[in-house]
């Protein structure tokens, strides 16, 4: 809501909030120590700051513990609030002990205020990262066990406030929202257009529980709130509890797959929209852009070869399967629901390289010859090799730096 600040990219603001925080709280105490010196009543200021914050965690605590206790998570939140509460508790004993005498707080208090807060971001730090249990923050529910258990691949979407977009990494599931400053801009719009997916909240939301698009991109279950209906037919009951309930999808398709025919754009064509997706047979077609200038129009369509996909096996940045493509005059065209921004190469059980491709937007399109294939998929992120090129050219810079540098200083006479 500031001027200016509410413009600036999330990333970069958290980032200089961070670092600018620390300096202005080092720059509050050193005043701080400075007007102790001239007018005691000063240390009025920091306590009455310190017992405000400490009524709003309180309140907060009063007011979240029943979200937390339906989401098995409410030992997590009490932990978290008596951190919070015990790191502005010992904040307040330490200034009211020390910040009577300016020389026993700048000794002293300043110090020990360094420590708390030291260690209180330290024990809030590591619930975010893998050294600590995720359990804490992140409840194993009787929801979550269920979507485990389920054989993979698949992925989830998150209806209502029953799963923050992002949280599933922690579950171990595949959530198609997102929530992060570094998303893609063309997989937003894909959902925007065929979802209703507004981009601009802080929470996003699918709007369209029933857009055919889920069934492209592996949608099996859709998790909700408890005590939620089916939203149509084409979606089943499979569990119901306190903590929310889940859906499977009946019409859900496969991660890779050969459609019928091919809806092709010419290559100079713009980013497809809402009208391009318009009545999209998500199982049976799929969109193509292609370097032609007669395809000025989504109206022109390609049969393609038919092809069926076995033993699919999905890990960390890689995939294969295998693909009996029939024979025929030409290529068979797979789609898969992998986003395709440059990393994805694919070969075949020879090691020849599988042209790839975009279809439906920004996802991986691969053209396979006729026979049996074994397909194998790695991702590498676009820039990564020009990137560590660039990383290990400026260390052995430094390195060749620090060197002459140190040879100079052994040459220099003693005394110099």
């Amino acid at each position: 809501r500031l001027p200016v600040l509410s413009n600036m990219f999330p990333l970069r603001y958290l980032s200089w909030f961070a670092l600018a925080g620390a300096a202005i709280a080092a720059f509050e105490l050193d005043r701080l120590q400075k007007d102790l010196g001239r007018r005691r009543w000063e240390l009025l200021w920091p306590l009455v700051a310190l017992s405000a914050v400490g009524l709003l965690v309180f309140q907060t605590y009063r007011n979240q513990s029943g979200l937390y206790a339906a989401a098995g998570a409410l030992p997590a939140e009490r932990q978290a609030f008596l951190l919070a509460g015990g790191a502005l508790a010992a904040g307040f004993a330490v200034l009211a002990a020390t910040a009577w005498r300016p020389a026993v707080f700048q000794a002293r208090g300043l110090p020990l205020l360094t420590l708390v807060a030291g260690v209180e971001l330290y024990i809030q730090g590591a619930r975010l990262y893998a050294w600590d249990d995720t359990r804490k923050l992140f409840a194993v529910t009787p929801l979550v066990q269920f979507l485990r258990a389920q054989p993979r691949p698949f992925r989830v979407a998150g209806e209502g406030t029953v799963l923050f977009p992002n949280v599933g990494i922690f579950a171990g599931l595949e959530d198609v929202r997102t929530h992060d400053p570094g998303e893609r801009r063309d997989y937003v719009e894909f959902l925007d257009a065929t979802c209703g997916y507004d981009p601009i909240p802080y929470f996003k939301r699918i709007g369209d529980a029933n857009a055919p698009a889920l069934d492209f991109l592996n949608v099996r279950y859709l998790v909700s709130v408890p005590g939620r209906t089916e939203p149509s037919e084409k979606w089943k009951t499979v569990y119901a509890g306190p903590d929310g309930t889940v859906f499977e999808n009946t019409r859900v398709l496969s991660r890779v797959f050969a459609p019928e025919r091919l809806r092709v754009v010419s290559a100079t064509a713009a980013a497809p929209g809402r009208e391009a997706f318009r009545g999209l047979e998500w199982g049976r077609e799929a969109l193509l852009r292609e370097a032609e200038s007669g395809a000025d129009s989504y109206a022109f369509h390609r049969t393609n070869g038919p092809a069926e996909i076995r033993d699919y096996v999905e890990t960390t940045n890689s995939a294969s399967f295998r693909c009996l493509a029939a024979a025929g005059p030409g290529r068979t065209l797979l789609v898969a629901s992998l986003v395709q921004d440059g990393g994805w190469r694919a070969r075949d059980e020879r090691g020849n390289v599988i042209p790839t491709a975009r279809a439906n937007g920004p996802f991986l399109a691969l053209s396979v010859p006729a026979g049996d294939h074994r397909i194998r998929l790695r991702y590498s992120p676009p820039g990564f090799r020009t990137g560590s090129a660039i990383s290990m050219a400026s260390l052995l810079v430094a390195a060749l730096l620090l060197g002459a540098t140190a040879r100079r200083r052994a040459a220099r006479p003693v005394g110099a």
